[in-house]
């Protein structure tokens, strides 16, 4: 954070606000343009951002092909992910030439129940 120009007091208020909410949503002194530094796979229980899966997809298909073996790096779709959502998932891989997608999706399996 030292690097994004917040001192040693708003890093200390920063960090306090995370440990008690679970988020940096709405943390004090925390500027906007810097929130997605932060966003994570899931949305935190208190939060509302988080990485979109398609963003995990980017990432994979931008290192794959300086790897000659696959990617071990899962692409986590939200809870509300349907089937088509999780085929699309698969399919962008496929179309950006990625190896290998191992997906967390709670949706689909639930249904299966």
């Amino acid at each position: 954070m030292f690097k994004l120009g917040y001192s040693n007091e708003d890093v200390n208020a920063i960090v306090s606000y995370i440990d008690a909410t679970g988020t940096i949503e709405g943390a004090p002194g925390i500027k906007p343009e810097h929130l997605a530094v932060f966003d994570c796979s899931f949305k935190p229980a208190k939060g509302t951002r988080s990485i979109h899966y398609m963003g995990h997809i980017k990432m994979m298909a931008a290192a794959q092909p300086f790897l000659s073996g696959a990617i071990s790096k899962t692409v986590n779709l939200p809870h509300e992910a349907s089937v088509e959502d999780v085929a699309e998932a698969y399919a962008e891989s496929w179309r950006q030439g990625i190896k290998a997608v191992p997906s967390t999706a709670t949706v689909p399996r639930a249904r299966s129940r």
